[in-house]
């Protein structure tokens, strides 16, 4: 399997072109921690792959998850998607600054830990859409009225692996600070309001045609 990102022994995770060929790169895999040598060949799309051991199934998820959670650490903001109920924009989109980024945040008890970033007492869980969705965990956010946004990144992923594009720390950054229409909102705090308000005024609408229809027939 090809890796985007290694894993120094500072803990920072580096793109393949910031490092030495071969065993010298000196990285480790992001998922199970074991040896990485960096191939930067002629044929195919530089990458990370694990020297010894055979390849982990999640090496490539756990380095784009480590590498977005690293991007929060360090620039403490986010450009959040706007807010769209029925087709109509309710908040633009908006550029959060927040106080940190949690890496595996147990936001629910019971599901799968998500990265998440605190402002003060809230949180706001991010959740990665690289490949199948996970709708049950979407769900669960939304009965529980948890605050959460997805990032689709399926696209770069998918290109990356069939060698279509490199896949850097860069592309990443501009996907969470300056890009919005790869995110969308999987419950906001002001969903509650806007579906009541269109509860208040349908059943306004409603009683509209009841008058309209049973007014005249009373006063004729």
């Amino acid at each position: 399997m090809k890796i985007p990102f290694g894993l120094l022994p500072t803990g920072e995770l580096v793109d393949v072109s910031e490092v030495e060929r071969g065993l010298a790169c000196g990285c480790q895999c992001p998922g199970c921690r074991s040896l990485l040598v960096a191939r930067k060949g002629d044929r195919n799309i530089h990458h990370f792959a694990h020297h010894a051991t055979s390849a982990c199934k999640e090496a490539l998820a756990k380095a784009i998850t480590l590498a977005v959670w690293q991007i929060l650490t360090q620039s403490k903001a986010i450009l959040l998607p706007p807010l769209v109920f029925r087709g109509k924009m309710v908040k633009p989109a908006k550029r959060l600054l927040f106080d940190e980024a949690i890496h595996q945040a147990q936001l629910l008890e019971g599901n799968l830990p998500c990265i998440a970033i605190k402002l003060d007492d809230k949180k706001l869980g991010i959740l990665l859409g690289l490949g199948k969705q996970d709708t049950d965990q979407f769900e669960t956010l939304v009965r529980a009225k948890q605050p959460a946004i997805q990032i689709d990144l399926s696209v770069m992923v998918r290109r990356y692996k069939k060698q279509e594009s490199e896949l850097t720390l860069a592309m990443l950054q501009a996907a969470i600070l300056d890009q919005h229409v790869n995110k969308r909102w999987i419950f906001h705090s002001k969903l509650p309001d806007l579906l009541e308000q269109e509860q208040r005024a349908a059943e306004a609408r409603y009683q509209e045609q009841i008058e309209a229809i049973f007014v005249p027939c009373i006063q004729g």
